[in-house]
């Protein structure tokens, strides 16, 4: 995951996520728990200009959270890809699969 430390400075921090934990299925994307890792050891430090030229596709985390109750956030998240892709639920990333759910009254 990267973030900004400046106008032209970014981190690098990373992620892990498990994708055979709380699984929960939506508008045809799965959802798992992603974890960020403790050790700042790990943080790298950059230029944005240097993270922007070795990046060939970019990725959205979109959180999942059912119902208007604010509190049973479980830490689950999707990805959607530059290139259209989501992450699958064997956590490689394909296109979206059809949801038949969507287009029943």
């Amino acid at each position: 995951m990267a973030y900004s430390i400046g106008r032209y400075d970014i981190a690098l921090m990373p992620i892990t996520f498990d994708p055979n934990s709380l699984v929960d299925e939506a508008s045809g994307m799965f959802f798992c728990r992603f974890f960020i890792e403790n050790n700042k050891d790990d943080i790298f430090h950059t230029k944005k200009k240097v993270v922007c030229g070795l990046t060939r596709i970019g990725a959205l985390m979109l959180p999942f959270k059912m119902g208007s109750d604010c509190t049973q956030f479980r830490g689950q998240f999707t990805v959607i890809y530059s290139d259209w892709d989501v992450l699958q639920q064997d956590g490689t990333k394909g296109i979206p699969k059809l949801n038949q759910a969507l287009f029943q009254e």
